[in-house]
């Protein structure tokens, strides 16, 4: 709801304002380290940094499930918003994943998740402000008749929620107290059966773009279970890094 709500707004959050502020001013190395650096305290054994023609490559070496990963990324050079990292976070979140994925199938279980499969995009789902910028301007770039087209499920989910008396209480999610009471308010988003704008033909349209919680959530009981996102029957995968903590 919260790319709903950017979208609709052109670039405020909710209605106390959340334009895209995580300029960072400085030069590269020190834009990667500033942004990167507090997101992999504790996986990090080791981060450089030098400058690579147009960017500036970090490197990374971390600590995921126990065993080492040197990793590589590629970062603007100079000043730069947040949403200009997320797709070499969004490829580092990748990398994460396909090593779950491993540690599960090494154990004798399978990862449900794939094309045709759309259950989770009926939760809400937890977006970075940075993150919400970055849709809006893929939605933007888009030839008319498919932005339009988006265009219109998104007004159709924000008058679907309006009307079930949820848009405002999503809007403010920050200030609502409580394990129990936010797992109520997903559980109503859920029951209304909102599709993400972006579902089609149960297969994500934006796969190579979508935000990092979509990338790490993984689950391992059947696919079925997934239309009633309780915690009991739904098995999920866990992940030794989750790199939404960057963003």
């Amino acid at each position: 709801s919260a790319a709903s709500d950017v979208y609709k707004r052109q670039g405020a959050l909710a209605p106390r304002g959340s334009a895209d502020r995580s300029g960072i001013r400085g030069p590269g190395p020190a834009t990667a380290r500033r942004v990167l650096a507090p997101g992999l305290r504790g996986y990090a054994a080791r981060m450089s940094t030098h400058e690579a023609g147009a960017g500036v490559e970090v490197r990374f070496r971390l600590r995921i499930g126990g065993a080492p990963w040197d990793a590589v990324a590629q970062v603007p050079r100079g000043p730069a918003p947040v949403s200009a990292l997320l797709p070499g976070i969004g490829r580092l979140t990748d990398r994460v994943v396909a090593r779950a994925r491993e540690a599960v199938e090494a154990s004798g279980r399978t990862v449900s998740c794939g094309p045709g499969c759309g259950a989770c995009c009926r939760q809400p789902v937890p977006i970075a402000p940075s993150e919400a910028h970055r849709l809006v301007a893929l939605i933007r770039s888009w030839p008319a008749p498919r932005r339009r087209a988006v265009e219109a499920r998104f007004d159709a989910a924000l008058t679907r929620l309006e009307a079930a008396g949820l848009l405002e209480p999503l809007r403010a999610l920050a200030d609502v107290e409580g394990v129990d009471a936010r797992q109520s308010l997903g559980r109503a988003y859920f029951d209304l059966g909102i599709a993400c704008p972006f579902l089609e033909d149960e297969s994500c349209a934006i796969h190579a773009d979508r935000p990092i919680a979509c990338r790490e959530y993984l689950v391992t009981s059947e696919a079925a279970r997934c239309a009633d996102p309780t915690p009991e029957p739904v098995s999920y995968t866990h992940l030794t890094l989750p790199t939404k903590r960057i963003v």
